[in-house]
């Protein structure tokens, strides 16, 4: 019994969360970021542990990174202004009030190794405290600024994920979406210029000016990746679907209310179609952005350089992954193809519901883009690490990926957005990790054959 089986693989054990209380001001005159963190850790390895990693993603942004955000061949179009990069500088650490030592380590100076003063059990916690200015590069990226529009993601040091035996390093590739961070609750303070306007993951507690400053108040009991965008040249316009506030923040788009119309019906399809999301808000930026667009946890960015019939396909494919990631998580560096391939369909699936030729028009490029491509035989199984570049990533797992969604739900519809939406519900913030789906899909005849296609 599907339904059964997929019940069964969703009770996933139970690890305490993390607590980031974070502090960040914004200093625009020099471009860096000020800020202080505090996470409250629980070891959840079965064992006594001596150190706590955390991962530094602004190193891929640096000079000297061995792994670099942007690939060679994208720097003048990334760096409109030449070559510029960040710095981080860790300040000071401590652990429950106590300063300790600390390394900055791993393959590629992108892992912050926290030293304990004592050996912690297992299911003991700590506080463990830093403070630390970050030095915003002036590139079109997830993390960078551009024409005083600021996107601020994975700009603060965070907890390593483990495989139940050690800390392991994620390395930043310059393609797809190089990180993969357990849920966490989140408690920010976040001061900006008073005229600057903010789109954000997670829930506005409060906001308040001091002066020429702003200071937002923003909590998340389930984050994932919280990141944020800042501008003086931001406009809002706003939505609602049922209690869900919908904003949508632009900087040069001439139909705003289009694409604020698309993300809100996308969101409630979605909504009707898998699951409703723990959320209170939505938040869409239009940004300086060198892809398509970026999601985020309760925030999606969409590059200012889309045209307007790109523009509807990103915004339904960025609101989709609060589905397929974000809820529901699965590994964008072991199984890219899950969530970017439910993205892609999830995305038809919406133009099937409201214009036939613009659906038949969004099937016919995709599979003819996957099937002509010298990447077509590429198995879809593979993580992150082994992909040859940006091309290959692209056809595999958003091209192929829909594929293979597209090629199962052609044969019985019903069956298939019975079978998403039971994923949706009983993976719902919880991971999904390939081996399960793969499992799960497979337990029918007709859709294993099919799978096998594009797993050998």
């Amino acid at each position: 019994n599907i339904d059964e089986d997929i019940n069964n693989n969703s009770k996933n054990s139970e690890r305490q969360s993390y607590t980031y209380e974070l502090k960040a001001e914004l200093n625009y005159k020099a471009n860096i970021l000020n800020c202080s963190e505090k996470i409250t850790f629980y070891n959840n390895f079965n064992f006594d542990i001596d150190r706590v990693n955390f991962d530094l993603y602004t190193r891929a942004f640096e000079k000297d990174a061995k792994y670099k955000a942007v690939d060679f061949n994208d720097i003048e179009r990334v760096y409109p202004n030449g070559l510029d990069f960040s710095e981080t500088d860790i300040q000071s650490v401590k652990v429950n009030g106590e300063t300790v030592n600390f390394e900055i380590c791993g393959s590629d100076k992108n892992i912050l190794s926290v030293i304990l003063r004592e050996k912690m059990p297992p299911d003991f916690g700590c506080e463990i405290t830093m403070d630390f200015t970050v030095k915003i590069p002036n590139v079109m990226h997830r993390f960078g600024y551009v024409n005083g529009c600021y996107n601020l993601s994975c700009f603060y040091p965070v907890v390593s994920e483990d495989d139940g035996e050690k800390f392991y390093e994620n390395i930043y590739y310059n393609y797809g979406d190089p990180f993969d961070n357990s849920y966490s609750i989140l408690k920010a303070e976040i001061i900006l210029p008073a005229d600057y306007l903010a789109a954000f993951g997670g829930e506005l507690v409060s906001e308040r000016k001091d002066g020429v400053k702003k200071i937002l108040k923003i909590y998340s009991d389930k984050i994932k990746n919280f990141a944020i965008c800042v501008s003086n040249q931001y406009r809002k316009i706003s939505s609602k679907y049922d209690d869900v506030e919908i904003n949508y923040f632009y900087l040069f788009d001439k139909l705003p209310e289009r694409t604020l119309r698309n993300a809100l019906k996308s969101y409630e399809l979605f909504c009707n179609t898998f699951n409703k999301l723990d959320q209170k808000k939505y938040d869409i930026a239009e940004t300086y952005f060198c892809e398509g667009g970026m999601e985020f946890t309760g925030l999606s960015m969409l590059s200012s350089a889309l045209t307007d019939g790109e523009r509807e396909r990103v915004v339904v494919h960025e609101t989709a992954h609060q589905w397929w990631y974000n809820s529901v998580a699965s590994s964008q560096i072991e199984a890219p193809w899950i969530d970017e391939g439910l993205a892609e369909f999830s995305t038809y699936y919406y133009l099937t519901r409201i214009d036939c030729d613009k659906a038949e028009r969004f099937k016919k490029e995709a599979l003819s883009e996957y099937r002509d491509s010298k990447f077509s035989s590429t198995i879809i199984e593979k993580p992150l690490s082994e992909y040859k570049n940006k091309e290959e990533y692209y056809i595999v797992c958003y091209r192929k990926g829909f594929a293979l969604f597209e090629e199962l739900y052609s044969i019985d519809k019903d069956e298939f957005m019975k079978f998403i939406k039971n994923i949706a519900e009983k993976f719902k913030y919880k991971k999904l990790n390939a081996d399960t789906l793969i499992e799960l899909l497979s337990q029918k005849n007709s859709w294993g054959k099919i799978l096998e296609n594009y797993l050998n």
